[in-house]
This record gives C-alpha cells, structure tokens and sequence, in this order.
C-alpha cells in the first residue's frame, strides 16, 4: 500500500486552502475516516459537512464531491498518486463523462503530450 499524505500535512497545501469550508470540512472527515478506520466514507463525510435531508441525498451528493477537481486535487495528495495515476484518474472520468467536449478532449490530449505519455505521430 502506498503511504498517505496525513491530514495535518494536506492541511498546509495551497491545494487545500482553495477549498470552500464546507469543502475542507468534507475533505478532512473523508481524509480521517480513511486512517482511522481504513475503510473512505464519502456519504458519512458529506453528512458530516452539509446539511443533507437523509442519507440518500449524501451518498448522491457524494460522487459529485468526488469528481470536483479541485477535491480531487486534494485527495490525489492524500494518496500521493503519481503524475501518470492522476492523469490515468482524470483520464477515466473523463471516459465515464457522457458529455464529454471536444474542447475537453483536446485538452486531455495536450495534457497527456505534455507529459510525456503519448508516443510521437
């Protein structure tokens, strides 16, 4: 297993302190559910930090949190993913994205090009 970036280190990154509070409020408890218990709970977290009418609507509300860039940026620190699993993460939301652009398309292109995963045409 990969070692992870503690909270109180994630705390000091200017990554973190984009976030909006609630955001930073979701992202510390999913964070620290994780290493108390071992086990990531997004929908406990967003109940945690939002005011949610039931427990359906946080676990709906949770996928949303976890496709925020900005969250995502946050959380690959958490799990100290390499530049190539960030891509490869944001590469397979982009695949599951039914409404994927052209524009979006290309930029991922230009992305993987610049970081040097694509071979030469």
């Amino acid at each position: 297993m990969t070692e992870r970036t503690s909270l109180s280190e994630i705390e000091k990154t200017p990554e973190y302190k984009k976030l909006r509070r609630k955001q930073k409020l979701f992202v510390a408890t999913y964070i620290q559910s994780g290493i108390d218990t071992g086990t990531y709970d997004a929908t406990g977290s967003v109940l945690a930090s939002y005011a949610c009418a039931d427990w359906e609507t946080a676990r709906r509300m949770s996928y949303g949190l976890l496709k925020n860039v900005k969250i995502a940026e946050v959380l690959n620190l958490h799990f100290s993913l390499t530049p190539r699993e960030r891509f490869i993460a944001s590469l397979n939301r982009a695949i599951r994205n039914k409404k994927l652009t052209m524009a979006q398309f290309r930029a991922l292109q230009q992305k993987a090009e610049s970081l040097g995963f694509t071979q030469g045409r």
